[in-house]
């Protein structure tokens, strides 16, 4: 239910801070990883759940939850698409028409 509301947020910091890159490069690997890692957490999550207990595997994926929120506060938040955008708009640009004579 809250993932619906930070996927956005996520694929557009992912573009933000990988800006010569295309939109649909970094999205498609943050898609990407998202799934592999979803496939492997489940597995050993699941294993955890047989071999022990469901506390072990909550506390498993609670303890990479905790680790990606401090990687996350970790990044330098440094826009470079919206400072590029922000530093086109700022000048006078016009366009100029090229005649051949």
């Amino acid at each position: 239910f809250f993932m619906t509301g930070y996927l956005p947020l996520g694929f557009e910091f992912g573009v933000e801070i990988t800006y010569p890159e295309s939109e649909g490069t970094s999205s498609g690997l943050l898609n990407a990883f998202a799934q592999i890692f979803g496939i492997i957490f489940t597995l050993i999550q699941g294993g955890l759940i047989r071999d022990f207990n469901p506390f072990a595997g909550n506390i498993f994926l609670s303890a990479w939850i905790f680790l990606g929120v401090v990687l996350t506060a970790l990044i330098k938040s440094d826009l470079k698409r919206h400072n590029v955008n922000m530093a086109t708009g700022s000048k006078n640009l016009q366009a100029v028409s090229i005649s051949s004579t």
